[in-house]
């Protein structure tokens, strides 16, 4: 695996006469529409020419491309804190989140892992999974009737639902969280259009964009605050955020109020977003692969007593499906850092500052690594891969702190949607990815829906 493909780049701009800096300074800004338009597209063409270690310059901002799995541990692993989320689209998620635990640095870091790691652990998932189920199967009872079902918007609810009550506490009706999701999906949506607009307004002008933003921001922010202020009796049970607020003394003095509402909103944003967008995208692929949903809802009738939290052990099929989603659409297809040193990649030289690219989608795509990549074959994962060629939820000391509770929501969400409904492709029209800060299928995902026998 340490064989780099490496295409050489011309010299450095200074030493190119001024006529071709010029083009190349016209070049960089006519790739801005293209970025905005089909950023995957532009992405593989420069890894496609460039190999391993690409430059791309979009307007005014270079990025360097990291293709190779020995690089990228390089980035994310051994020299993680060399390499920071000081970049733009990380400023930006800042003005929405906070400072939480995806954002954060340094002791407020490691402070918060520490404190939310309980609220994570296995052993508190096993005792949130009946909450899950029961959410899942009244939301289910609310379809059932239905012929089809857009279930891009209805799991984006659902999940909502669920993390409202597994991280806060917070009991949601599906029709609030329908409201908040929508909102919340909005909120992704201007974002972006500033992360990839290089001559986006000051946050501070009142353009219509920065308006929305700004009112979506506080609608999710009195839901952050309906739920710290919930009385004990109202809330739902247990929560991840627990280790967070007053009354744990073995943790050290209570947090600052501004710092716990940042780690809410980090969370539920993170989890709510990239689970449904997960379980759109399965969904999806098991209408349009019925040999495999048949599979799966076999290995579910067989094992009809298991425990939810534990498909991966009991349900390999099922365990492999959401693998191989994943692989196929990563929530996270893209992952920036910023360079602290000058440092040596592939080969190649990266000048201290320079922003980093690591495509989780395009790695999963590498025809080197994965074996006709297009592909949708769960057996592909009866043998674990590398750790290295498969980035669903990152890797290194900055993977996601959720992966293992975003795992146990989409089991035992699709446990139970399988178990008591056969879905079916509406129309010819296939989703497409489409590249946001997530990344989102192109339409809705609206899959015919019939119940099983029981």
């Amino acid at each position: 695996m340490s064989t780099f493909n490496f295409v050489a780049e011309p010299g450095a701009p200074a030493r190119r006469g001024l006529v071709t800096r010029a083009r190349e300074a016209v070049a960089s800004m006519a790739v801005i529409p293209r970025m905005r338009r089909a950023p995957l597209a532009v992405l593989e063409e420069r890894v496609r020419q460039r190999g391993d270690m690409a430059t791309l310059d979009v307007g005014p901002y270079r990025y360097y491309l990291v293709h190779h799995p020995e690089a990228i541990r390089v980035v994310l692993e051994t020299r993680a804190d060399r390499y920071p989320r000081r970049t733009k689209i990380w400023s930006e998620i800042r003005r929405v989140v906070g400072d939480g635990i995806v954002i954060s640095e340094g002791a407020r870091w490691r402070s918060q892992r520490r404190r939310l790691r309980p609220g994570l652990s296995r052993a508190a998932l096993a005792g949130y999974r009946a909450r899950v189920v029961s959410r899942t199967d009244d939301w289910i009872d609310g379809i059932a009737g239905l012929r089809s079902v857009d279930m891009s918007s209805e799991l984006s609810a659902l999940a909502l639902q669920v993390f409202a009550d597994l991280l806060l506490g917070l009991p949601l009706t599906l029709e609030e969280a329908r409201a908040t999701a929508r909102v919340m999906e909005s909120i992704s949506r201007e974002l972006m259009a500033r992360v990839t607009n290089p001559l986006a307004p000051p946050w501070s002008l009142p353009t219509p964009s920065n308006r929305r933003l700004r009112a979506g921001i506080a609608r999710v922010d009195r839901l952050i605050d309906r739920a710290l202020t919930l009385d004990a009796r109202a809330r739902v049970g247990p929560a991840a955020i627990d280790g967070l607020l007053p009354g744990d003394a073995a943790e050290g003095p209570p947090l600052p109020r501004d710092w716990i509402r940042d780690e809410a909103m980090t969370m539920l944003f993170a989890a709510h977003e990239t689970t449904s967008i997960t379980l759109a995208w399965t969904t999806y692929l098991l209408a349009a692969h019925p040999r495999w949903q048949t599979v799966v809802a076999g290995e579910l009738a067989a094992r009809a007593s298991g425990d939810p939290s534990s498909a991966r052990a009991e349900l390999p099929a099922l365990a492999r499906v959401v693998d191989e989603s994943m692989r196929l659409y990563p929530a996270a297809w893209f992952l920036e850092r910023r360079s602290l040193d000058d440092d040596v990649l592939c080969g190649r030289r990266i000048p201290r500052g320079a922003v980093v690219v690591v495509s989780p989608y395009l790695l999963h795509r590498d025809p080197r690594w994965w074996p006709q990549p297009s592909v949708f074959d769960p057996a592909r994962f009866e043998r674990p891969p590398n750790k290295l060629i498969y980035l669903p939820f990152g890797a290194g000391p900055r993977a996601c702190s959720g992966r293992h509770a975003a795992t146990m929501v989409m089991h035992a969400v699709l446990r139970r949607l399988i178990a008591r409904l056969e879905l079916a492709v509406c129309g010819f029209e296939a989703p497409r990815p489409r590249p946001g800060v997530n990344l989102y299928p192109d339409r809705a995902v609206e899959l015919a829906i019939t119940p099983r026998a029981r």
